[in-house]
Order: structure tokens, then C-alpha cells, then sequence
């Protein structure tokens, strides 16, 4: 399951950012986003932990992300922030 929540990350760092809701990791780790509630939208802060470009992941992520926000009530409301 590409997404499980992170109880410890949750309430360490989802104070800061919003409502923690999950953590989403692709299915060879190229691709890990951490997800929040944030005034009524999902912001996912995705990073590239094995150091790959954006334009270099073959993971698919984007359209599980979308799929996700809309499985939670939150179609056409992600915003995706990329993080280094």
C-alpha cells in the first residue's frame, strides 16, 4: 500500500504544516510526499530521497496523488510543492 500514515511524523511536523493525512511512497521509492490538510485543500510535499530529477523518476506518483485527494473528498483541490 503506497500510503500509510506516520503516527510519530505526524505529530512532530503536521503541526507546522497542517493536518497530517498520510505519507505516500512509490512503489521503488524514487518518489515519497508527505500529504496535509491546509485550509481546505491536500498539499502534498513531495521529495526524491534517491536523489533523481523530477524529470528523471519512472515511478508513477501524480496521478495516485490526484486519485488519493479525490478518494478523500479533495478532487481538484491538491497542490503539490516539490521539496529538496
Amino acid at each position: 500500500m503506497p500510503f500509510v500514515q506516520d503516527v510519530v511524523f505526524a505529530e512532530e511536523i503536521g503541526q507546522s504544516f497542517g493536518r497530517y493525512h498520510s505519507t505516500f511512497r512509490s512503489q521503488n521509492g524514487q518518489v515519497v510526499a508527505q500529504i496535509f490538510e491546509l485550509q481546505g485543500r491536500l498539499v502534498a510535499h513531495v521529495s526524491f530521497p534517491t536523489q533523481l530529477k523530477p524529470h528523471e523518476v519512472t515511478d508513477p506518483y501524480f496521478v495516485k496523488l490526484k486519485e488519493y485527494a479525490k478518494e478523500q473528498g479533495f478532487e481538484g483541490k491538491l497542490k503539490i510543492v516539490y521539496t529538496e
